[in-house]
């Protein structure tokens, strides 16, 4: 994340301002990757996922094989991005390369692993004992607290006691993670909520890649586009936030590689998940006006 966020903040941009043939801003030849509408709104679609799937606390789970074609058609918008500006498409995931941890070290091979469970059992419930009841804040109409904050503070005051509690909850309990988006759920047969396969995630975004080209870079300078005078139909990025972006597509590509297992996931994730949301995810939504 921080050799991402340093080549973003060393971006030199993409646009110069030029007299001829008259006074505007252009875009330089080689500087930029322009993405046609359709195509570019799938790819922005990766980042709600990513962000839910690092969210600490999450469970492991083996990706199951009908994820196959929406890691395949992430892969393929990464290297539609890469194509335009001549960067060769880099080894598959998983590739060759080592894990980033050679050697792991079980938690439990921490020596001071009671007293730290100790200070953290303190700490959570000191945490939880200041968020009011699921029942106190339906009685009230005080939105500073969500209501799944405070279903998950009861759960864990459950858990310090001894009880039963669930030690974590979907946003909705029909999402399988190894079948399903785990984003939210839409309309089925008879108007029923239900989740999304990763099939039918694919089949979106492949109907939505048909509906424009492949992604270019200008040849020669060309005037900016105006979004305010009606020019949405392509949108642009720097090159090298079209390198970031193609990045992050394998990283996406490569947590839903079926057969995956992906371990728990920690609370390290966390400005991993925000970057994605608050950061480039952010960044980039916005060229499509969300």
């Amino acid at each position: 994340m921080e050799d991402w966020k340093q080549r973003l903040d060393a971006d030199p941009g993409f646009l110069v301002e030029r007299w001829e043939p008259y006074p505007d801003y252009y875009m330089e030849p080689g500087s930029c990757v322009i993405v046609p509408s359709s195509p570019y709104f799938a790819m922005i679609g990766i980042f709600p996922e990513l962000f839910h799937r690092l969210a600490p606390g999450r469970p492991a789970v083996t990706i199951g094989s009908g994820a196959a074609d929406l890691c395949a058609v992430a892969h393929e918008a990464a290297d539609a991005l890469r194509a335009p500006l001549g960067v060769a498409t880099p080894t598959p995931q998983p590739g060759s390369a080592p894990w980033i941890a050679p050697v792991s070290r079980p938690v439990s091979d921490l020596p001071d692993l009671p007293e730290r469970f100790e200070a953290l059992r303190r700490a959570a419930w000191y945490a939880a004992e200041a968020v009011p009841s699921p029942e106190e804040l339906k009685g009230t109409l005080d939105f500073s607290v969500e209501l799944d904050a405070a279903v998950a503070a009861a759960d864990i005051q459950l858990m310090l006691t001894g009880q039963v509690a669930p030690a974590w909850r979907e946003e909705y309990e029909q999402i399988d993670p190894a079948r399903h988006s785990v984003v939210g759920l839409v309309s089925g047969p008879g108007d029923e909520a239900v989740p999304v396969p990763f099939e039918k995630d694919a089949a979106k975004w492949r109907g939505l890649n048909a509906k424009g080209s492949l992604p270019w870079t200008p040849k020669e300078y060309q005037r900016q586009y105006y979004p305010d005078r009606g020019e949405t139909q392509n949108v642009v990025i720097s090159a090298t936030r079209a390198l970031v972006f193609a990045e992050i597509l394998d990283e996406f590509a490569a947590r839903l590689t079926p057969g995956l297992n992906a371990g728990l996931i920690h609370y390290s994730a966390y400005e991993l998940g925000q970057f994605f949301t608050w950061g480039i995810g952010r960044e980039l939504s916005d060229h499509s006006g969300f």
